[in-house]
């Protein structure tokens, strides 16, 4: 019984190395996998989304439906209860995230995208504080001032972004003159050739959009 009580003892051991080692790769996987972007996807789904959700919930349950600023939601609430309210804000979460989430597919609008969940991520957070000062009687920011606030920064942000991402599709022709001496391959290109003395040697390297001069 002793040799059989080792033995299980011994399996029991592998099993917890063998697990703590799936966990240890599982860890290292997602830190792999993860950048800014899925990461704001992520706090803007639990902010805008599940916070948002339970905090409106909790708050028509404590103060009455008609504290509740959005008239879809108080329309939701009459006819299906807290069902109702948590179906229709997770449908319209999950819709809007699955839009973005297909327009970052792009790699040129990798920023834009950015600034666009940074605001979702800003709005869902000031929607859960307001409802939920606003379930325990204290004062809060109105529902017009969160929405400006939400509306200015995705203006702002996502035009940053935009201009992020041109930056990084289009960089600086000095930079590629002084660097890779870059010579355009055609006038739509608007990079001014280099200055070359008369002694110059050029070997030219065709591409489809430039010959570059080494």
């Amino acid at each position: 019984m002793v040799e059989l009580n080792g033995v299980y003892k011994d399996r029991n051991i592998e099993e917890e190395i063998s697990m703590i080692e799936v966990l240890i790769l599982f860890k290292k996987y997602i830190i792999c996998k993860l950048n800014l972007q899925k990461i704001l996807f992520l706090l803007s789904f639990l902010t805008f989304g599940v916070g948002d959700i339970i905090s409106a919930v909790y708050l028509i349950e404590n103060r009455g439906i008609i504290s509740e600023a959005n008239p879809l939601i108080r329309l939701m609430y009459a006819s299906n209860g807290s069902n109702g309210v948590i179906a229709i804000k997770l449908w319209l979460v999950v819709i809007l995230l699955c839009v973005v989430w297909n327009l970052s597919r792009d790699k040129n609008n990798y920023w834009m995208i950015n600034g666009f969940l940074f605001a979702l991520f800003v709005f869902g957070l000031m929607a859960t504080g307001a409802n939920l000062m606003a379930s325990r009687g204290v004062e809060y920011l109105a529902a017009s001032t969160i929405i400006t606030t939400y509306l200015f920064l995705v203006m702002l942000l996502t035009m940053i972004g935009d201009a992020m991402d041109r930056i990084q599709q289009y960089p600086d022709p000095e930079y590629l003159m002084k660097n890779e001496k870059i010579v355009p391959n055609s006038i739509d290109d608007s990079l001014k050739l280099p200055t070359l003395s008369e002694s110059s040697v050029l070997v030219l390297i065709k591409s489809d959009k430039y010959e570059i001069l080494i």
